[in-house]
């Protein structure tokens, strides 16, 4: 498996200080993305066993209060299972982390899929930014969002 990079004091993409993995591939390619060396799904690093363990050993720290996933593309079908597997083992060692997730697909579409692997997933996340960067409506006072057509989404109260 491949991904992209990692940020593993991150203090800009969600709340306090999370770790932010960049995963490698994206089948959307939104104009003017604001990370298009993510695209190519055979590019990037590999996922190796000492990245897990990295992983794991940073999120473990005290300060990081979240996993930050962003693209490429998180939740298309060839990145899902890497993304499962990371927040699962992560979830697994820190209940209380919290899960962000960034994807280009809009929620009520990814559930209709009835893809247990990614439902399953969904179930583990805390917020969800949903919706493909449009240029026409940036934003760059959002919280969270590059324009004015994503939405976030908290699961929260469901967990």
């Amino acid at each position: 498996m491949q991904y992209s990079g990692i940020l593993y004091n991150d203090m800009s993409a969600a709340p306090g200080i999370s770790v932010t993995f960049f995963v490698q591939g994206c089948p959307i390619r939104c104009p003017n993305c604001h990370n298009p060396e993510s695209w190519d799904f055979n590019g990037g690093k590999e996922y190796t066993d000492e990245i897990k363990i990295k992983v794991l050993d940073c999120a473990n720290k005290d300060y990081i209060k979240g996993l930050s996933i962003l693209g490429g593309e998180p939740l298309c079908p060839e990145n899902r299972k890497l993304v499962k597997e990371i927040v699962d083992r992560l979830k697994a060692e820190i209940p209380e982390l919290q899960v962000y997730i960034w994807t280009g697909y809009k929620y009520d579409d990814l559930l209709s899929e009835h893809d247990v692997l990614l439902l399953e997933l969904l179930k583990a996340v805390n917020t969800l930014i949903e919706g493909k960067f449009d240029m026409s409506q940036k934003d760059t006072t959002l919280n969270m969002r590059g324009s004015k057509n994503q939405n976030i989404l908290r699961f929260d109260n469901l967990q």
